[in-house]
């Protein structure tokens, strides 16, 4: 199909004006959830059916990103963690279509280790948006 694209290649960076920059290592992102709530709008002249109107407050979900474990991009995401202040960050897929959102990170997990199983030093990060997200 001419519309299917591969994830891999998938960007997270950090904007800060009209500047961007990417965050190296990445792993993993799972994508975040947007939600609309429901509100049940059921009364005795719906006909035996339940019924429902948008909550109208928008929400979107906590995600989680597990990048290997670089130094630069670790330290900005555990002074991120830390400093509680609301950064803005970009997701561009492969695709160049791009998700742009303001987040607090909330937690900075490095993975732990096993000597007999030796893998690739990992940290996970997760991101609580703040806010709309900008589709482009």
């Amino acid at each position: 199909m001419a519309n299917d694209f591969s994830n891999y290649g998938t960007v997270l960076a950090s904007v800060s004006g009209s500047s961007t920059t990417t965050l190296a290592g990445l792993i993993k992102l799972d994508a975040p959830a947007v939600k609309n709530p429901k509100i049940e709008s059921t009364n005795h002249g719906s006909g035996g059916k339940k019924t429902y109107i948008s909550g109208s407050l928008v929400e979107i979900d906590d995600f989680k990103g597990t990048f290997s474990f670089d130094t630069t991009t670790a330290t900005t995401m555990y002074n991120a963690c830390t400093g509680g202040t609301l950064g803005t960050y970009k997701i561009t897929f492969p695709n160049s279509q791009s998700w742009q959102f303001t987040s607090l990170v909330t937690e900075f997990q490095p993975e732990g280790s096993d000597a007999t199983s030796p893998e690739l030093l990992q940290y996970s990060v997760t991101f609580s948006p703040s806010g709309s997200m900008v589709i482009t």
